[in-house]
């Protein structure tokens, strides 16, 4: 099973100090400009992707149906200043895509909010159940032989 990415997407870049703490919105910008619509910068933000800054409402206006996260701070964990932003964007019924170690769904009346609006919360870091994780089980397919380093007994 496979988790579509709803497009065009609104970048979340936060108050990030630098372009290296918006990594993702960075990378996405970069590699898939075509699917976003904006960026949405809190104050003091200092990163930036080059898309036109939008608020949630202007992007919705634009089309944007998936807010993504794009900011990886130090240890992984939501800024408590994020989830004003957050909550209106899933009452906004925008899907809101997440690569952070904190799961969306563990965010307070959060899933609650989506589920009543139509909107999906996506934590990438969650494989699909399809994919078997660290089961032991043999995989088809070719691998490298096992390789030594000089020196190595």
């Amino acid at each position: 099973m496979s988790v579509e990415l709803k497009a065009p997407y609104l970048l979340f870049l936060g108050a990030a100090a630098s372009n290296e703490d918006a990594k993702t919105a960075m990378g996405i910008a970069y590699w898939r400009r075509e699917l976003c619509c904006g960026q949405l910068r809190l104050p003091g933000c200092k990163a930036d992707t080059g898309l036109p800054d939008m608020d949630l409402e202007s992007a919705r206006q634009h089309g944007a149906r998936s807010l993504i996260i794009g900011v990886a701070p130090m240890g992984g964990q939501f800024d408590p200043a994020w989830l004003d932003v957050i909550h209106r964007a899933v009452r906004l019924g925008f899907d809101v895509v997440s690569g952070m170690h904190t799961r969306l769904a563990g965010i307070e009346g959060l899933l609650k909010v989506a589920t009543q609006h139509g909107g999906k919360l996506i934590d990438v870091r969650v494989p699909p159940e399809s994919i078997p994780v660290a089961s032991g089980a043999r995989r088809p397919g070719r691998r490298l032989p096992d390789i030594r380093l000089r020196g190595d007994r």
